[in-house]
């Protein structure tokens, strides 16, 4: 009796841990929303921003173009973006970076992360930092810009 209910609940077991997996991943990726807004200021050309907002809903500013204008990113991908940051040390940046050798007529890229402990900025005039510019090729492959 003892050894027949042992091996039903063995195989309940993998279900159970395939239906409480998702559940804790979904709870998880709803406390890390995050939205993010990324682009291009100052320079000699046109400023532009685009905004992925925590529900996913992209839009856009300026002489900019998205693959998909409809498209809407997932939590997970949200999530990812913020691990991404976190991982490039993206809140321990200074908010403004010149690089040397850049030219001042040359636009600046910026990112803004705004998750619920707050919001940072980093614009970065040129290409020094190396993080930033990860973070800002990923998040702009994410919202699909053309």
């Amino acid at each position: 009796m003892a050894r027949t209910r042992l091996l039903r609940l063995l195989r309940l077991a993998p279900l159970t841990l395939a239906l409480a997996l998702p559940l804790s991943a979904s709870a998880h990726e709803s406390q890390a929303a995050a939205s993010f807004i990324f682009g291009r200021t100052g320079g000699n050309i046109a400023p532009f921003s685009v905004t992925i907002a925590r529900n996913g809903h992209l839009s856009a500013r300026g002489p900019v173009q998205l693959a998909k204008p409809d498209a809407v990113v997932s939590p997970a991908a949200l999530a990812g973006l913020l691990k991404l940051a976190k991982a490039e040390k993206f809140f321990s940046l200074p908010k403004t970076v010149r690089c040397k050798q850049t030219p001042p007529d040359f636009a600046a890229s910026f990112v803004t992360v705004s998750q619920a402990s707050g919001t940072k900025t980093v614009t970065v005039h040129g290409d020094c930092q190396p993080g930033f510019s990860q973070l800002y090729a990923v998040v702009s492959a994410v919202a699909g810009v053309a």
